[in-house]
């Protein structure tokens, strides 16, 4: 009794065991295909507006390197140096604000290097100043922060960060 009970129910479990791993193995293979299928119709829709914000990231480097800045807002005629710096650093500061939506869409790293040459630029600015004489023009500082952007061509932050930006974009094809 036993015995045939076994061998009536044996079959049963056995295909009953091979359905349920068929169909579990068939849920997973769909899932994934799935998530494969969601992913990529993001990346179409993503991959436009991370390039864009990679693009927009390498405009504000350039556009915050104190030579750049400082070469769009000519100092004014009898301009104290103070207040040039001052104007400088605002307009470093309203460069990132505009733009600080972008790291969203970029790699943390990459981030972080836009912050520290963000926080170069207005280093550097303020160092310039710095080694003014006191009651120096805004000319002076202008001329000084363009020696100083002559002697550190292509060693600054901001460089090493627009370096980043090109290696993090050639990733995301990869």
């Amino acid at each position: 009794m036993l015995l045939e009970l076994i061998q009536t129910l044996a079959p049963a479990i056995i295909v009953g065991a091979v359905s349920f791993y068929a169909f579990r193995t068939f849920v997973t293979s769909e899932t994934r295909r799935e998530r494969f299928l969601l992913k990529k119709n993001a990346m179409k829709d993503v991959l436009p507006i991370r390039l864009q914000a990679y693009e927009r990231m390498t405009l504000f480097l350039e556009r915050i390197k104190p030579e750049n800045v400082s070469a769009r807002i000519v100092p004014k005629k009898g301009q104290e140096a103070l207040a040039y710096k001052i104007l400088l650093m605002q307009i470093v500061k309203q460069e990132y604000n505009h733009n600080i939506s972008q790291q969203i869409y970029m790699s943390l790293d990459a981030w972080r290097m836009i912050d520290a040459s963000r926080v170069y630029s207005v280093s550097r600015i303020q160092q310039c100043y710095k080694d003014l004489p006191e009651k120096s023009s805004a000319q002076n500082l202008y001329e000084s922060i363009i020696k100083m952007a002559i002697t550190n061509k292509n060693t600054t932050i901001i460089q090493q960060a627009l370096h980043y930006l090109k290696r993090d974009v050639q990733n995301i094809f990869r």
